[in-house]
């Protein structure tokens, strides 16, 4: 019987619209090359999950796909089911379950009338009112970061100035995450038994053969995007579980194609490097 590897730590989920940092920032706070990352807006569309560790505590951290529609948010039900629709279904999926929503916007962008109705969307929702933090992101230097004073329009409190493609200003952002998050789950640490012996399997083949369906076959429930569309899984993306008392680890990875690098702009989109 398969039961589910879980570490009982708080949620702290990530969300704004498409390109504005949340799967470098990702990266950046769990210290892994595991998201990938392109100019290109709307590349993630499965959430990426890992584990941050910091000041003796830990949570675990989701990078969701940019938010396309306001109303996504606010919908009870998402009655569509072509790529965009899952991926919006699956990132208010986390952002319910979350202990932290983290709300990132663009300082060199600036204020958007997306951020706008995305930020009256999480205010008006019972579910994430509480919960958000205001990340202003893109902030290179600190002479840069009164730019970020714009977004107190947004009324979601003093936004938090970073750069996750500089890692500046984002020990301070963990020191806040940490005060922020519940105190009856913030002091538990995450413990990865080195000594613990893993099984990783890697679900690999070419697009389009049913590999991310097999993974959620197995798993039972929906944790990847399933669609006709060739290529819709762009990374890899990792999922734990207990199979008769042994830790694996399934891996669904992106179709492997004679096409390579020529992937619509994106780098060697078929396989991503750790």
């Amino acid at each position: 019987m398969i039961s589910y590897q879980k570490n009982n730590l708080p949620l702290v989920v990530m969300c704004g619209r498409t390109n504005v940092g949340k799967s470098t920032l990702f990266n950046c706070l769990i210290e892994k090359k595991q998201a990938l990352v392109s100019t290109i807006a709307g590349t993630t569309r499965d959430s990426n999950l890992g584990i941050v560790e910091w000041s003796s505590s830990a949570f675990e951290l989701v990078d969701t796909a940019g938010i396309i529609d306001w109303r996504y948010l606010l919908t009870k039900k998402i009655a569509d089911n072509d790529i965009d629709a899952q991926t919006q279904k699956q990132a208010r999926s986390y952002l319910d379950k979350a202990d932290l929503i983290l709300f990132i916007v663009d300082t060199k962008s600036g204020l958007l009338p997306e951020d706008k109705e995305i930020a009256a969307a999480l205010k008006k929702s019972e579910i994430y009112n509480k919960k958000v933090m205001l990340i202003a992101n893109k902030v290179d230097n600190f002479r840069a970061s009164s730019e970020a004073a714009q977004f107190n329009k947004l009324n979601l409190g003093e936004p938090i100035a970073i750069s996750a493609a500089s890692s500046m200003g984002t020990g301070d952002l963990l020191d806040i995450i940490i005060e922020r998050i519940d105190k009856t789950k913030k002091n538990k640490k995450y413990v990865d038994d080195a000594n613990e012996k893993t099984i990783s399997a890697c679900i690999v083949g070419k697009p389009n053969v049913g590999k991310s369906s097999l993974l959620n076959a197995i798993l039972g429930y929906e944790r990847v995007i399933v669609s006709p569309i060739a290529h819709t899984t762009r990374e890899p993306q990792n999922t734990d579980l207990i199979y008769k008392n042994k830790k694996i680890t399934l891996i669904d990875t992106a179709g492997i194609s004679k096409q390579g690098t020529k992937g619509k702009g994106l780098e060697k989109p078929g396989i991503l490097k750790h």
